[in-house]
């Protein structure tokens, strides 16, 4: 058990050390459709890993369908944010119509369709929400934070919750995740954020330090969605007896696995950087 504890960290450790310098050039000095093409690569990925885990894999043009779907989403975010209710009928619509016209099993219709709809507001709305976030003011620094506050928490709930955690979070789901763990998770948020917001980020740019207000109203939801968006993909997974969404990172297993919570709550801080933060503001 040792050997495969330190032989995850160590995976763990590697995926972090290749993809975190690659990310922070996306978020920070690549052209600004560089962040684009990352999250719709996210996007796609992870819309193909949902569709994986919830039908068979006789229906690759429907997934396909769906990729290209929730690409058009993010798309529309970052192109044109006033043309999304016209991409999301038209992709509900074409896959509407390609289920109705290609259906392999009557009886399982309802659930295809659904899935796909599903995956595309999932990843394609509810993750290309950060496309908005990056192009806000102090967005690269905002999209930054929301991603700290997701993986802090994630990261501390499975550190704590291995060395402590004795009381299940919610067994019907994730029979792994405890109590202790969460708790952990909403610390590591608070203080990876805090450290972000009062000590980095000022240091590096400038960046205006929230009031503890304005920054407990950001990261307590942020945090409470985060962890969430992981029991809701634990949900998905366990439903159809998988462990994984995937194996395209080493350590960490698919994409949805790693940004489960960053896609719940990237919607959060969307709402707080364009409506709620600029409200209180005055």
């Amino acid at each position: 058990m040792a050997d495969n504890s330190t032989s995850e960290l160590t995976a763990r450790l590697l995926t972090a050390f290749i993809g975190i310098p690659v990310l922070l050039y996306l978020l920070f000095w690549s052209p600004e459709w560089g962040f684009f093409v990352l999250v719709g690569a996210a996007a796609a990925v992870s819309t193909w890993e949902f569709c994986n885990i919830a039908y068979d894999d006789d229906h690759r043009t429907l997934r396909l369908l769906a990729i290209a779907s929730a690409v058009a989403v993010v798309a529309a975010l970052f192109y044109a944010p006033s043309g999304l209710i016209v991409v999301l009928l038209a992709t509900t619509v074409v896959l509407s119509l390609w289920q109705l016209f290609s259906f392999h099993d009557q009886q399982r219709s309802t659930l295809e369709l659904g899935t796909s709809v599903t995956a595309v507001l999932y990843s394609g709305l509810f993750l290309g929400s950060l496309v908005i976030v990056h192009g806000s003011p102090h967005g690269p620094w905002w999209a930054l934070l929301a991603m700290v506050v997701a993986w802090s928490s994630d990261t501390s709930a499975y550190f704590v919750g291995r060395a402590t955690g004795n009381n299940p979070l919610y067994p019907a789901v994730s029979p792994n995740k405890s109590i202790e763990g969460s708790i952990g998770g909403l610390a590591g948020s608070l203080l990876g954020a805090g450290l972000c917001n009062w000590l980095i980020f000022p240091a590096l740019s400038d960046w205006s330090i929230l009031p503890i207000g304005i920054f407990a109203l950001v990261v307590l939801p942020g945090n409470v969605l985060a962890q969430c968006g992981d029991l809701v993909e634990s949900l998905f997974k366990r439903a159809h007896g998988v462990k994984d969404s995937g194996t395209i990172l080493y350590g960490h297993g698919g994409i949805l696995d790693r940004i489960d919570g960053l896609i719940f709550a990237a919607p959060w801080f969307y709402v707080c950087t364009t409506r709620l933060i600029p409200w209180i503001q005055g």
